[in-house]
């Protein structure tokens, strides 16, 4: 959580950009109203030296009727100019956000309110951006806790590993364990040369050696796997297309709502050996997409993902590609 110190100096600077951008626009209002109104340039040099004649008359003590007079005369001038092509008398003059400070952030001395209102902002912001990092965290609490209860209630048989060997050569489907890690995961491709076996743990992808597993069942878990698989992805509504690619959209959901469905949604997709997904999640605030690709930096089997280009959905979109 930033400090208020942080927060008001964030503050002033977002208010000063506010005064710099007025500023900017003001130039541009100006040279593009000096371009189409002939004698403007005059008349606003005319308004500036005789209020510098008028300031010094009155810093001198001298009498500023005859000053202000002229003044007064040469900004009607300006004005009638303005006027004359459909322009508001205040048409070159910055447009600040604050009228009261200008947008300098202080009056009097003294903090103009409009920087604490920038703060409370800039504080709800982080606190909405953070709540979807919490509720990423406290999921992965749970779903520790769930598998440490698991384990806990279906301890494994232990084999010592000298004595085991494979009952027969791993297939594609089969169910094994971990020697070291007493982990499930399932075999994703047959032994190569050196041995090593293509293991599928969970949504994770990986090598391992084939003397480290233990054969647990063949294909006939995978079937019930893939039936228990079918029964609690009701909640993701995903379309595999033949070239490979799929989509989830999650627009309207909230932070929390949209995570869970693209974890569930990603499950899906790297069991059935999917390479490149689409995640649909709108422009809006920026806050879902910020948790989503905050929850896909923790994903080990996300290679890379990017925003969408001209005609996949741009920044309302986020392409995957997974491992």
């Amino acid at each position: 959580m930033r400090t208020k110190n942080e927060l008001y100096q964030q503050a002033l600077r977002t208010v000063a950009m506010r005064r710099q951008t007025a500023r900017a626009l003001a130039q541009d209002a100006q040279a593009e109203a000096e371009a189409a109104i002939p004698g403007l340039r005059h008349a606003e040099e005319e308004v500036r030296v005789r209020g510098i004649r008028c300031a010094i008359a009155g810093a001198s003590g001298k009498d500023r009727t005859e000053t202000a007079a002229a003044l007064a005369a040469a900004k009607q001038k300006l004005t009638a100019l303005l006027a004359a092509s459909g322009r508001p008398a205040d048409a070159l003059e910055p447009k600040f956000t604050c009228k009261r400070c200008e947008d300098t952030g202080a009056v009097d001395g003294r903090t103009c309110d409009c920087v604490r209102r920038v703060m409370q902002q800039l504080r709800r912001a982080k606190e909405k951006a953070s709540f979807g990092d919490d509720v990423i965290r406290a999921k992965g609490n749970v779903k520790r806790g769930f598998r440490k209860m698991y384990e806990t209630a279906n301890p494994l048989t232990e084999v010592p590993d000298e004595e085991y060997v494979l009952p027969r050569e791993l297939q594609v489907g089969d169910t094994v364990m971990l020697a070291d890690t007493k982990q499930k995961a399932v075999v994703a491709g047959k032994p190569d040369k050196n041995g090593t076996v293509f293991l599928q743990i969970g949504a994770m992808r990986t090598k391992v050696p084939q003397e480290k597993l233990r054969l647990v069942a063949g294909v006939e878990e995978k079937k019930k796997s893939q039936q228990k698989q079918r029964q609690t992805a009701g909640r993701v509504s995903a379309q595999a297309a033949r070239r490979g690619t799929m989509e989830l959209d999650i627009r309207g959901c909230t932070c929390d709502e949209g995570v869970y469905q693209m974890d569930a949604f990603l499950d899906r997709a790297v069991m059935s050996h999917i390479a490149t997904v689409t995640i649909i999640h709108g422009k809006g605030t920026g806050l879902l997409r910020k948790a989503i690709h905050q929850r896909l930096k923790q994903l080990k089997y996300v290679k890379n993902f990017r925003l969408g280009t001209f005609g996949e959905g741009e920044d309302g979109v986020t392409i995957v590609s997974l491992e």
